[in-house]
């Protein structure tokens, strides 16, 4: 799901890449008529550059000649890579199985041995229309407000202050870096929630009620950290009931997505916790 500002986006993109790939193909023509021109005016200039009438033309016609040849070139080259550029964007799909899945808990998620009966995720989807794979790319997120679920006001919780700035999340490959190929997609791994029947698994556990910060433990954003140490090590990405307005990005070595503002909805079950866009 895009808001109309990516789809408008997505148009002109689109149109870009249509001109370019007609630049790129049929290139090697108009360079060769350019660079004929060029060649043509080199050598005339060349000719008059032994004629006394003409000591200001003949070295003109040398360098416009070279220019043309020489733009002719890098006017190709441009709209080829344009041609080739991946084109990204942010989707919620609207299948559960693929924007909130319940996997089995075979790890020991925590860094110790828990009976949460699975993993509940929230995840988005990354793909690709360009015509290029996209290379390297990182997906990241940042909260921009928490809401009380009553809609009272501010929520006292998780996260730490450093998520005002980009922090990176991973990739469902288990990764933090991937590749996109063209029409092709990935899915961003963004919350993950321990759970028991449903529920998270530690909410109601006392010795851990002002754990988040001042609050009691639901989630956590799914950080690269959160998977390798254990989560109740990193208090600094944990969530709690609240509504988080959040931006996410995917930054790539040869392309980006702009910001997606989304709604995170963090519930008492996994039937209430969710993300949309924001309307």
């Amino acid at each position: 799901t895009l808001d109309r500002s990516s789809a408008a986006s997505d148009v002109y993109k689109r149109q870009v890449l249509s001109l370019s790939v007609i630049f790129s193909y049929f290139g090697n023509t108009w360079q060769a008529i350019i660079s004929d021109i060029g060649a043509f005016t080199a050598a005339i200039g060349f000719v008059l550059l032994f004629s006394s009438k003409s000591l200001f033309m003949a070295p003109s016609g040398v360098l416009v000649g070279s220019g043309l040849t020489l733009t002719a070139i890098g006017l190709q080259e441009y709209f080829r890579a344009l041609a080739t550029m991946p084109i990204l964007r942010i989707e919620i799909s609207n299948v559960d199985a693929i924007r909130k899945p319940k996997l089995p808990n075979y790890l020991k998620f925590c860094g110790i041995e828990v009976s949460c009966s699975a993993l509940g995720y929230l995840r988005l989807v990354v793909r690709n229309v360009g015509r290029g794979a996209a290379k390297d790319c990182v997906a990241q997120v940042r909260v921009l407000e928490r809401l009380d679920p009553s809609g009272s006001g501010k929520c006292v919780g998780g996260p730490s202050d450093e998520y005002v700035d980009w922090v990176d999340l991973t990739w469902a490959d288990g990764v933090v870096r991937i590749n996109i190929n063209p029409n092709d997609f990935r899915k961003i791994n963004l919350v993950v929630m321990p759970l028991y029947i449903d529920k998270p698994y530690f909410a109601d556990d006392e010795l851990l009620s002002t754990r988040c910060h001042g609050n009691r433990l639901y989630a956590w954003f799914a950080r690269p950290d959160v998977f390798e140490n254990g989560c109740l090590d990193k208090m600094q990405d944990c969530l709690t009931k609240c509504i988080y307005v959040v931006e996410v990005q995917v930054t790539c070595e040869n392309g980006r997505t702009g910001p997606v503002r989304l709604k995170l909805v963090i519930g008492d079950d996994w039937d209430h916790t969710d993300v949309v866009k924001v309307s």
